[in-house]
Order: structure tokens, then sequence, then C-alpha cells
């Protein structure tokens, strides 16, 4: 075992290790003949947490189709910022942060929403419970609950977003990709419907991180909270667009870190509508995967261009 103190971090790996992105990575460097992922364990205010990194292409492809999806999405439902007579920065909508749900069994995209604070005048309206709620309806019609043979409680603990038994199974359950990571409330939510895999944009410095505290209430769930990352080295015109606009969007927050996380897109439309205009173009032969992954992958292109359309 190795250990590295890091930044209020402690990172602990076994057998051999290998650095990416300034972490501490369990097992040897990715390879031609590469596992679906890696995990490895950060302690972190006292708790342990379980970090997975990504690296079949079938997963990567999908996050890079995610995320531009996203953009499209935030691009089509872009709302100006304003500043209002009382002097707050403000939105006739909502703030210009979404999420998307995806079923991970068919890529199935089951619910897709933007901040709606603005329009509703309630603040309890952020984009992964706006997203969260539509993405139980979809599945209430699509494996509907067997009132017979199953509780409400068993439903949503072991049928919605989760399967038990299928630890470190990802192709099971669901995923939420944020453009901004989740809030305390939103995490809690996420946590609560147990979802499979969250994955954020980007950090949120001010309502963030607050998936390790709460997860310790749910520790008996394969659930995995992660930042996007995208492997350049994989093939594909799809990856190898998204890697290089999350680049560029990376590259503007690290270069604003004064910016209110929740403001960030608002001044990257000309940034949204250029991922839009490639991204609408794409089609299932711009795809790497192959066979029942390709399937997949493809319902989900197809499920995002509609609704970014």
């Amino acid at each position: 075992m190795c250990i590295r103190r890091k930044v209020g971090y402690i990172i602990f790996c076994v057998n051999t290790c290998f650095c990416k992105n300034n972490l501490l990575i369990l097992g040897s460097p990715p390879t031609n003949s590469r596992p679906s992922f890696q995990q490895f364990y950060v302690l972190k205010n006292n708790n342990l947490i379980k970090l997975i990194y990504f690296m079949d292409l079938f997963f990567i492809e999908k996050d890079a189709i995610a995320f531009l999806g996203l953009m499209s999405f935030a691009n089509k439902h872009f709302d100006a910022q304003f500043t209002h007579p009382d002097g707050a920065q403000s939105h006739a909508n909502g703030l210009n942060i979404f999420a998307a749900i995806t079923d991970n069994i068919d890529g199935q995209v089951i619910g897709q929403q933007q901040n709606a604070i603005h329009s509703t005048c309630n603040p309890m309206m952020h984009a992964e419970q706006l997203a969260l709620k539509e993405a139980i309806g979809t599945l209430g019609q699509k494996r509907p609950r067997d009132p017979a043979t199953t509780s409400v409680e068993n439903y949503y603990r072991k049928k919605l977003f989760t399967e038990p038994g299928t630890t470190g199974n990802y192709n099971v359950g669901g995923t939420i990709y944020t453009t901004l990571e989740p809030c305390p409330f939103c995490t809690a939510a996420l946590l609560v419907n147990r979802m499979k895999r969250i994955v954020y944009i980007i950090p949120d410095k001010v309502y963030g991180d607050t998936f390790p505290v709460l997860k310790q209430k749910y520790a008996s769930y394969d659930m995995v909270y992660q930042q996007l990352q995208l492997d350049t080295t994989m093939p594909g015109t799809i990856i190898a667009f998204a890697a290089y606009q999350l680049g560029v969007l990376q590259n503007y927050v690290a270069a604003h870190p004064d910016t209110i996380g929740t403001l960030y897109l608002d001044d990257l439309k000309p940034f949204l509508q250029e991922c839009s205009n490639t991204f609408l173009q794409f089609t299932d032969a711009d795809l790497a995967t192959t066979g029942n992954q390709k399937e997949r992958n493809a319902k989900t292109l197809n499920d995002l261009q509609n609704n970014a359309g």
C-alpha cells in the first residue's frame, strides 16, 4: 500500500500506482487492453470515498455525448442574465444550470431539465430535482412497480436508479449528468433515490463537495460521484470534439476563479452555440463503439439531439 497526502486529502492505493490529473490511481496505467474502470479511495474529513476513473470506450463515449448534449440543451434554453432593480443578478426563467438522466440499461434519456427557480418563484426548482421527477415518471411507465410483489420502499431503493448485488456494474441503474456540481439539497435527493452514478462538469466551490458527508447515511449503496473526465487517447470524432470543448470550458473556469458557480455559463453563449452546432450534426456513424454498446450510445445521442434541436 502507498499513502500520499495532498491538499487535505490522504489517498490510499494498493498494488502499483500512477498519477493522472493530480490524483493517485489504484493499479497500473491504462493500456490498449484496459478494464472498464479503475477505482481508488480518498480520505477526506475522515471519510473514505470511493472514486471511479472510467477507461472503457463505451463509458467515455457516453460521457462525451452527455457533455455535448447538455451544452447544446443549455444553448437552446439559454437564459440571459440581467440586473434586477434591487441590484441582484437575475434571470427570467432560471439559472443556466442543466441536468440529464440516462437509463444505464438502454441509454434512453429519461429526464432532462433546466433550473426553473425564477419562472416558478420557487427556490426548490433545481435542475436535478426536476430531472429526477421527470425520470421517476418515465421509469414508472417503462418499468412500473407491481404492487403485489414490490413495496414502494423497495421500488425506489432497488429498482429505480440502482439494483441490489450490482456493485461495480454501471450498466444498470441510472446516471445523472449536471453542468454544475450538485448542492447539498440536490445531493441529498440523489442519495435518497440511490442514483447509481453522479457526474458533474463544473465544480461548485461554495455549495459543492457535500457527497462525502451525506453518503455516510447510505454507505451500503454502490453510488459513484465524479467530475467529468474525458480520455483524449480514445478513438472517435465525438470524443475528440467533446474533450477539446471540455478543455476550453475548464480553462475558462480556471481563469475566472471569482465567478459564482451558478453563473459560469452566463458568459458562454458563443461557446454553447459552437458545441450545439457540431453536436447536432453527429450521426450514429460517428460513434466509435460497436454492437450493443453502440446501440445504447446511439439512443443517448439521438435523445439528446432531439431535446436540443
